[in-house]
């Protein structure tokens, strides 16, 4: 079951756009002078070696636990707090990725940060935002349980937390690679 209205998905990907300019706001520009240092390149000589790998490894479970705490909060939690809750934790990771941002854009050039963060951040996003949109579901299932109608097909299914969760797995993979071998 995945969330049919684009409303939805609006409200989501609002609720961390939302975040991400509040965090504009608050965060001092005086600590934002892009400065020329060049992002490392990845390691490619160690990247298979046994040590790389168990940090690898370690790396790739506490993100990918994390991200899934995250996902189940956002589409369980949310679902039954009609959505608010999903808009609260979209809200604060827009807060937090824009203050992580900002404070990486002093440290590296603005073209290796976007290429750092391009490539697992839009797939995170885009699966928390998907996850924010099912939630929103609950608006809908509140509403019929209020006209005493239990509507068990508005819950998410867990075939949704599976998928999402599949997503998350390659999205920490490619974290995980580029914090140990970069």
């Amino acid at each position: 079951m995945c969330a049919k209205k684009p409303l939805a998905y609006l409200i989501s990907a609002g609720a961390f756009v939302l975040g991400c300019a509040i965090a504009a706001l608050i965060h001092n520009s005086g600590d934002c002078i892009a400065k020329p240092i060049v992002a490392p390149a990845i390691n490619w000589a160690n990247a298979f070696d046994a040590e790389t790998l168990n940090q690898f490894a370690e790396k790739f479970i506490y993100i990918y636990r994390t991200n899934m705490v995250v996902l189940l909060l956002i589409l369980y939690a949310g679902f039954f707090s009609a959505g608010a809750l999903s808009c609260l934790i979209l809200l604060w990771n827009g807060l937090l990725a824009a203050g992580v941002f900002a404070r990486c854009y002093s440290m590296m050039a603005w073209h290796d940060l976007v290429h750092y963060f391009a490539l697992h951040g839009v797939l995170e996003l885009s699966v928390f935002i998907c996850a924010g949109a099912v939630s929103l579901g609950g608006v809908r299932f509140f509403s019929h349980l209020l006209k005493n109608e239990i509507r068990t097909d508005l819950i998410p299914r867990f075939s949704v937390f599976a998928g999402l969760g599949l997503l998350l797995a390659v999205a920490a993979c490619i974290e995980a690679f580029l914090l140990v071998n970069c």
